[in-house]
Formats: C-alpha cells, structure tokens, sequence
C-alpha cells in the first residue's frame, strides 16, 4: 500500500483502489501458499 500510494495521487478513490488491489494481493497470496505448503500431502 506505501507503494501504490505513493505513486498515485493522494485522493480518497485513489487510495481505496490501492486497498482493493492490495486486499486481492493478500488473498492470493494466503490462497496459494496454504494450498502449497499446509494442505499438501
């Protein structure tokens, strides 16, 4: 988030755009890496 928001503009849609992606980001992140290393058998 300290990326996106630095390289756009400071307006609140910018900044809630950047939660967005970010958010997505995460939710990948934890959906790929539990199927990888925690529900592996």
């Amino acid at each position: 988030m300290f990326v996106g928001v630095g390289l756009l503009e400071h307006s609140p849609l910018n900044i809630t755009m950047v939660k967005v992606f970010a958010t997505a980001v995460v939710m990948v992140w934890n959906f790929a890496s539990r199927n990888r290393w925690l529900d592996a058998n």
